[in-house]
């Protein structure tokens, strides 16, 4: 029952304290950039298909690999509203449930020619010990595609795309070094927003600290109203 009565008597200081931090990282993301640009690689990846696409919904999304990697890559892709998404995968079983969660389809990696087919966008993200993908391999698969713009992200280690596919028209390939470029220049912008957002901060703490200051002298208060009322009621008697 004590321990009942401390937490009742606790909620309204942590009700406040949620209230004013909640408010604080509400207006830092108005206000500041602090959150604006990729700074992972699975959501520089995507960012960087959306400077060649700029609509994502009519794209068809080609992630080689369900590993954690392809995993936040096909998520994000699903978060910016991707037009179809297809998963290749060695294994199955966890390609086929991770087609299921971003709402794909499901290709064996031994089929990696049918995806290749169909793909814009183009994401690999597999260990291998030599590239699965080529520029004779792409070309193909991809004699009956009109020339529109293909990009390739190369998540592997060792590199999963051979560099060749550069020398194909309308064709972008990208890989771990490039998307480390784009985070750091964005984690640089929204370090120049840190001031910014400590100032939206100190301002939440003093307002939290003033209501508390307030919160510590109502038992003063009250008691000062009472002395008061009697002083009142005792005037009024005589």
């Amino acid at each position: 029952l004590a321990r009942r009565q401390s937490d009742t008597q606790m909620s309204p200081a942590f009700d406040a304290i949620t209230r004013h931090a909640f408010k604080a990282a509400k207006e830092s993301r108005v206000r500041t950039d602090i959150g604006a640009g990729a700074v992972s690689i699975a959501s520089a990846a995507v960012q960087l298909c959306q400077r060649i696409y700029s609509d994502l919904s009519k794209q068809h999304i080609l992630v080689i690999g369900a590993g954690d990697t392809g995993r936040l890559v096909a998520e994000h892709f699903t978060q910016k509203g991707a037009g179809k998404i297809t998963i290749a995968n060695r294994s199955p079983q966890r390609g086929q449930q991770l087609a299921q969660q971003v709402q794909g389809d499901f290709i064996p990696l031994e089929n990696i020619s049918d995806g290749l087919k169909k793909a814009n966008i183009i994401v690999s993200t597999i260990k291998t010990d030599s590239p699965i993908i080529n520029k004779t391999l792409l070309e193909s698969c991809r004699q009956n595609v009109e020339n529109r713009p293909l990009a390739l992200i190369d998540l592997g280690l060792p590199r999963n795309i051979a560099q060749d596919v550069n020398l194909r028209s309308n064709t972008f390939l990208h890989d771990i070094s490039a998307l480390g470029r784009v985070v750091d220049h964005n984690l640089a912008l929204r370090k120049k927003e840190i001031p910014l957002v400590e100032e939206i901060i100190q301002k939440e703490i003093k307002k939290l600290k003033d209501w508390q200051n307030q919160l510590n002298a109502a038992p003063f208060i009250l008691t000062l109203k009472d002395a008061i009322e009697k002083i009142r009621q005792e005037e009024v008697e005589k």
